[in-house]
């Protein structure tokens, strides 16, 4: 077969994939887009209540909880990132998104933090480890580190 066709092949499985996640109507308006650091609790949740939605950005960058949507009700959410968005019960999230909490700490890094919003170990594990710093959340900088310091010392 050509590569033109494997292409495409390919991505019919995947979007078959996806789409059989979905029991609810798919969302065009709020799927495969970027809405980092947006917030729709104002919006009428006629805009989201029955529906899918599919492959979209909610990251909140170091807001924990962010209460983003209005009062919904049964809304899927599949192969979404739902970093620091407070999961509500009226939201079906299941296990291809990501719904991690995570904030700057004063070593400039994102950790990801645990129940208590306490970091428990940086967003980046493998390059502290491959860089041997310690992912140790008591060796996090009591003061917050000066980026222009750090500069200078590149």
């Amino acid at each position: 077969m050509n590569n033109l066709i494997k292409l495409i092949l390919l991505f019919l499985i995947i979007s078959t994939c996806a789409f059989a996640q979905c029991t609810n109507l798919i969302n065009e308006k709020y799927s495969y887009e970027d809405f980092m650091n947006k917030d729709f609790s104002k919006l009428s949740s006629e805009e989201f209540n029955n529906t899918c939605i599919i492959g979209s950005n909610f990251y909140q960058e170091n807001n924990p909880d962010s209460d983003i949507f209005p009062d919904f009700k049964n809304v899927e959410f599949v192969k979404c990132n739902l970093d620091n968005v407070l999961i509500k019960k009226e939201m079906i999230v299941g296990e291809t998104n990501t719904k991690k909490k995570m904030k700057v700490q004063n070593d400039l890094q994102d950790w990801i933090l645990g129940i208590e919003l306490k970091p428990i170990e940086p967003k980046n594990k493998a390059m502290f480890l491959e860089k041997d710093i310690s992912i140790d959340p008591k060796d996090i900088p009591l003061v917050k580190l000066d980026i222009k310091l750090l500069e200078v010392a590149k």
